[in-house]
C-alpha cells in the first residue's frame, strides 16, 4: 500500500512541472498580486476588489497547470505505459 501512495504522489507532482524559479516567477507574481488585491479589498470593504483578487489567484493556478501540464490526463485510471 505505501507503494501505491508513493506512485500517486509522484504522478501528482509530475502533472504540473516547473523546474526553475524563472519558470515559476510569472505565476507566483500573479498569485501574489491576487493576494494583495484581495487583502486590500478586504480592508477597504470592497467586494469587487476581493472578487478580482480571487480571480487573479485562480487565473495564476489555471495558467500554471495549463502551461506546465504533461498531458497524461490528470487523475484516476491506470498509469500510462512506460
Amino acid at each position: 500500500m505505501p507503494e501505491l501512495a508513493a506512485l500517486a504522489t509522484a504522478r501528482l507532482l509530475t502533472l504540473a512541472q516547473a523546474t526553475t524559479l524563472s519558470e515559476l516567477l510569472p505565476y507566483l507574481a500573479l498569485m501574489a498580486l491576487g493576494f494583495l488585491v484581495g487583502a486590500w479589498g478586504g480592508q477597504m470593504k470592497s467586494p469587487l476588489a476581493v472578487a478580482i483578487g480571487i480571480t487573479l489567484i485562480m487565473l495564476a493556478v489555471a495558467l500554471f497547470v495549463l502551461t506546465n501540464s504533461t498531458g497524461t490526463g490528470g487523475g484516476g485510471g491506470a498509469p500510462p505505459p512506460a
